[in-house]
């Protein structure tokens, strides 16, 4: 399965464009940031993989933020931006900045997705008498106009949580997460599955993810080839999408 090392480094390896604050240029930060934060309070974490305990994986979620990046005249991008930099400004402000300085980008990023992970990170970081004192915004949108497929029963609520419905197609985001690793699918497939109404996380999608890349299978194929060029020419379109925006 794709990892969140495995995403977000390829895409971040493209090219680096934007201001340093923006959180559609920061993510190979936040993923060494939020490493470092699981190694740090991993006494305090029961899941290291799902801070907020939502089942929904954090580089999941994380990689559904950096997909948003990609798509053009999206509201919720501005929404997630502004979110962002509210809560790297509200951390920036907390008497234990200092000590949250190492972490700070992977905590602006995570309490943006929901409440749970605000309420939960300020529990684990209350491990180590650091208290959180300021307030942090949650995204709380809707991703209509976003997305091409969107569907017909999308409600406003905390978009990139696992009760999220992103695509508003009746399906929770931690719904078409399951069907998605049951499958034994990846982050690619998931990002795929949630930002397209027509997808539910039970179909095959052609080219994408390292799951397309001949897993379980004893030899490369050309189809493999195919599929791995075809993943690279998407994420090339997506850096080139989010460059325009940031640079207009």
């Amino acid at each position: 399965n794709c990892t969140i090392d495995d995403l977000l480094n390829v895409i971040n390896n493209i090219d680096t464009v934007g201001e340093e604050l923006s959180v559609c240029v920061s993510f190979d930060e936040i993923d060494t940031q939020y490493a470092a934060f699981v190694e740090a309070f991993d006494q305090a974490i029961r899941r290291n993989d799902d801070v907020d305990r939502d089942g929904l994986p954090d580089a999941y979620a994380l990689a559904l933020l950096d997909a948003t990046c990609g798509f053009a005249n999206c509201d919720v991008q501005a929404e997630m931006r502004a979110a962002y930099l509210d809560n790297l400004a509200a951390l920036d402000a907390e008497a234990s900045a200092t000590a949250l300085a190492p972490y700070r980008k992977a905590l602006a990023a995570l309490m943006l997705i929901s409440q749970s992970a605000v309420d939960q990170l300020t529990e684990i970081l209350a491990t180590d008498d650091i208290v959180l004192a300021g307030t942090y915004t949650v995204v709380s949108s809707t991703a209509e106009g976003c997305i091409v497929n969107y569907g017909t029963e999308g409600v406003e609520g905390e978009l990139f949580s696992a009760d999220g419905d992103y695509d508003g197609d009746g399906e929770s985001n931690v719904a078409e997460f399951r069907r998605v690793d049951f499958r034994q699918g990846g982050i690619p497939e998931f990002i795929a599955a949630v930002t397209d109404a027509l997808l539910d996380g039970r179909e095959d999608v052609p080219g994408v993810g390292c799951g397309a890349l001949g897993t379980g299978s004893t030899s490369s194929t050309l189809g493999d080839l195919v599929a791995l060029l075809a993943a690279a020419a998407l994420l090339v379109v997506i850096r080139a999408t989010r460059k325009a925006t940031n640079q207009g």
